[in-house]
């Protein structure tokens, strides 16, 4: 029987409140992101053609490449089929942040500048958007049909060196980034320099299929591997470029540009070295198979 009355006894009422999540959404205006001159429509100047576009219009057919602020795809136009056109798309931050956006502001600018002037050997500039639901800053530009990553493993597979160490001359994490967090800077673009020059002279990019764990302490220890096929002054240079303790790199450009290594490369090539490209080229399947 007590086991019976306590069933019977009135259970407490326990009030439940649910908030309007939909008011509080509705009231929260989005993030914006502002850079000058860019809003989230463009008009697309192509090969004498104009054409008002947004990021809506674009449609992905590769992946050209992948990096630290962004990567790039090879699109083309919804209802032009013929567009075809490189795009990078850079993660932008809110105008309210703290955090600027240097690096996005700095492509924008480098590619505007020297993209826009007709160039035959620089890839040509068309538009910059603003893609506000990814928040990213998206760059048109020219895609080329070869590029040094297609052409450098179309050389290694064809096995042709006869010319590595010219080119090479003509021509990506950093340690100080694991050890102390330090910014970006001139020296870890020195860094960067010798990873490229060593994954051209090898084909095999050292760090490849890394996780972060794997590449903070293979950098530690990394002695890099220089191929006997390249010269003792380029096979000087990149190691230099490849100090761990960045103090030891070059300090600018022009300290590499002053190295008899480097100075002393004639402003034309050889015949020699256009037929070498020439033959390599030719070897790279074209960009416009889609």
């Amino acid at each position: 029987m007590a086991n019976r009355s306590k069933k019977d006894k009135k259970r407490a009422h326990v009030r439940i409140f649910f908030p309007n999540l939909t008011e509080s959404a509705e009231d929260t205006p989005p993030p914006s992101y502002e850079m000058p001159d860019v809003k989230d429509e463009a008009v697309l100047n192509y090969n004498g053609q104009q054409l008002t576009i947004n990021v809506q219009m674009l449609n992905d057919l590769e992946r050209l490449g992948t990096g630290c602020f962004g990567n790039v795809m090879l699109v083309d136009v919804v209802d032009h089929p013929e567009i075809k056109m490189a795009i990078k798309r850079m993660t932008l931050q809110p105008k309210d942040d703290s955090n600027n956006d240097f690096t996005a502001d700095t492509d924008l600018k480098t590619i505007r500048a020297v993209g826009s002037q007709d160039h035959p050997y620089i890839i040509k500039f068309y538009a910059a958007l603003i893609d506000t639901r990814d928040s990213q800053l998206v760059i048109c530009m020219e895609a080329m049909d070869a590029s040094m990553d297609r052409f450098y493993k179309a050389m290694h597979l064809a096995k042709k060196f006869d010319q590595l160490d010219p080119l090479l001359r003509r021509v990506s994490n950093n340690p100080e980034r694991f050890k102390t967090g330090a910014p970006y800077g001139i020296r870890s673009d020195m860094w960067a320099l010798g990873i490229s020059l060593v994954e051209i002279a090898t084909g095999i990019h050292p760090f490849e299929r890394l996780q972060q764990f794997e590449l903070m302490i293979k950098i530690e220890t990394w002695v890099p591997e220089i191929p006997n096929i390249i010269s003792n002054q380029m096979s000087e240079l990149i190691l230099n470029l490849l100090k761990t303790d960045l103090n030891q790199r070059p300090s600018s450009y022009d300290e590499i540009l002053e190295m008899p290594v480097v100075k002393n490369v004639p402003q034309e090539p050889s015949k020699q070295e256009v037929d070498f490209v020439t033959s390599i080229l030719q070897k790279i399947p074209p960009l416009d198979d889609f």
